[in-house]
């Protein structure tokens, strides 16, 4: 017997289901998470001098803040206006010397991932872009029907991981590498 298949559809016009990750708005108390907030803002208003500041003696001593700058144009490119930014990943498992945030940038013309790893005293001990991150994904996807209970999306087929929609008492599930998230029908 073949699975059935199914397409499910955002409602919105402007959030693909595969993308719906990254647009959370995620938030904690702290003063840690209060500068996360405030790199993001100087990534996104090219205050190189504030991010290099706050970052540990070793960037500072071998990164100026002038190669910090070039180094982030070269990585996201043409990007246009800064628009907004939001924390969609909170430390899950961190040390007691360091915490991973992942936060969206929106611009103009771009939309960039950006992994950010602090020390416990808040200074910037690593940033990279996030590879899983993506925008404007497709709007439908098809699914496979494993049972009454559960959809499998084949995320390799749209440039994605994998993820399922899962019926678990009172709603539905989508659950990727990244978590789960309460999905409204």
């Amino acid at each position: 017997m073949t699975p059935g298949r199914v397409a499910v559809t955002s409602m919105q016009d402007d959030i693909s289901l595969m993308d719906v990750f990254f647009q959370q708005e995620k938030a904690e108390d702290g003063s840690i998470f209060e500068l996360v907030n405030e790199i993001a803002r100087a990534f996104g208003n090219e205050d190189f001098r504030f991010i290099r500041r706050n970052s540990v003696l070793m960037i500072r001593l071998i990164v100026s803040e002038s190669r910090l700058e070039d180094t982030w144009k070269d990585i996201i490119g043409e990007t246009g206006d800064f628009i907004s930014y939001n924390v969609y990943s909170l430390p899950r498992e961190c040390s007691d010397s360091n915490f991973w945030y992942s936060v969206r940038m929106v611009y103009e013309k771009k939309e960039v991932g950006l992994r950010l790893n602090l020390t416990a005293r808040g200074n910037i001990e690593g940033m990279h872009i996030d590879r899983n991150f993506s925008f404007g994904g497709p709007r439908t996807v098809e699914t496979t029907i494993i049972d009454h209970k559960t959809l499998f999306v084949d995320g390799f087929r749209y440039g994605y991981p994998d993820a399922y929609i899962v019926n678990e008492g009172d709603g539905w599930l989508l659950r990727t590498h990244l978590g789960e998230l309460a999905l409204e029908l």
